[in-house]
């Protein structure tokens, strides 16, 4: 299971890989990214790619991640973050960079406001207004002393 969203202003592709992909899904989930890639008519686009609930792929897989990473660069990719939890999964997607050509425009994060900040996307001011509101009264330090 995956799921893809653009952003068209930030010019950002977001793919989140959610659970083992097999090939015939790792098909369509290549086929549907070069549509999104498309959008772009290789005027430049960031890529944020989300491997964290993911585990690793077989070899047949991680050739598709490949191809797409070779055709992610010469279709006008600027920078790619990838999100990644295992050291399985960094390894298999740092191959894929090295053989791609394209490991000086990819970083490794584990946290996706550091992959943000990294690839030159600020924040939504709503998502940073809901994320002040979630914080709970008792940690936020109102001045204070016990």
């Amino acid at each position: 299971m995956y799921t893809i969203n653009t952003d068209l202003s930030s010019r950002l592709i977001r793919v989140t890989v959610n659970s083992f992909l097999n090939v015939m899904e790792g098909t369509q989930a290549i086929a549907e990214i070069k549509r999104e890639i498309a959008r772009f008519k290789g005027n430049g686009f960031y890529m944020l790619l989300d491997f964290r609930a993911a585990s690793v792929v077989p070899p047949e897989v991680t050739d598709q991640w490949l191809e797409l990473a070779q055709y992610a660069r010469s279709a006008g990719m600027i920078k790619s973050a990838r999100l990644i939890s295992t050291a399985s999964t960094k390894m298999q997607l740092n191959y894929v960079a090295r053989s791609a050509h394209y490991d000086d425009v990819v970083e490794n994060f584990t946290d996706e406001r550091s992959a943000l900040k990294w690839l030159g996307i600020s924040e939504k001011p709503e998502a940073a207004k809901d994320e002040k509101k979630a914080t709970p009264s008792s940690q936020r330090n109102r001045g204070f002393r016990p």
